[in-house]
């Protein structure tokens, strides 16, 4: 199923994911799994009526993000990148990873370095 590129509403957003990552039976148990499964699943889709006083907590947010990140699923960062104009874009950990490691090299090697430096002037001081 194709998701819409553009959403209205933050509400439509959250629906267009819960839709994606699988329905709210299979959402709310990722969410509440302590929870009764029908439980979950009518309290989440109240939480996904505009018009209803049942809302997701921050964390509950989180987690919906990062479960549409790890299903390649944005529509929801999407519609916050839109709504707030912000340019967001997925990060591809293993680049991150790779990046880090080249940092952490440099720095090594500029300690080392540095270390010869430093021992070197001790030498002449004795």
């Amino acid at each position: 199923m194709q998701t819409p590129l553009w959403h209205d509403t933050i509400h439509d957003a959250l629906r267009a994911l819960v839709d994606a990552l699988g329905g709210p039976k299979r959402v709310a148990t990722g969410l509440w799994p302590a929870r009764d499964v029908g439980d979950g699943q009518r309290y989440l889709l109240k939480c996904l009526d505009a018009d209803r006083a049942e809302k997701l907590g921050l964390d509950e947010f989180v987690w919906l993000m990062r479960a549409g990140r790890e299903a390649d699923c944005h529509v929801l960062a999407d519609y916050l990148g839109q709504a707030c104009q912000y340019e967001l874009r997925p990060i591809d950990p293993a680049a991150v990873e790779a990046d880090i490691a080249a940092k952490v090299e440099a720095t090594m090697s500029q300690a080392a370095e540095l270390l010869k430096q430093w021992e070197r002037m001790k030498g002449r001081r004795a």
